[in-house]
């Protein structure tokens, strides 16, 4: 299985996207209520490098921060996979 993050991060790397410093990123539980999952599932996601986070506070116990643009990517891939 190929490696989604890794996918979704060379996507952005080709698209038009804003830099981090002009957008807000999204935290697990802003993550969770756009996708309609729990923040825990965000937190795998992130841990399989499905969602790759673009940031973390700091600690060991620290959230992930998600560019919204890394968000909407995935979104669409689950509804089209969802649509299929």
């Amino acid at each position: 299985m190929p490696n989604r993050g890794m996918a979704l991060t060379k996507c952005l790397q080709k698209s038009s996207v804003a830099p981090v410093a002009d957008v807000g990123r999204m935290t697990a539980n802003d993550v969770a209520a756009r996708m309609g999952v729990s923040s825990r599932t965000v937190r795998r996601w992130a841990a399989e490098g499905r969602l790759p986070p673009d940031d973390k506070f700091p600690g060991p116990t620290g959230g992930y921060l998600f560019h919204p643009a890394v968000v909407e990517l995935l979104a669409r891939q689950l509804d089209k996979a969802a649509a299929s």
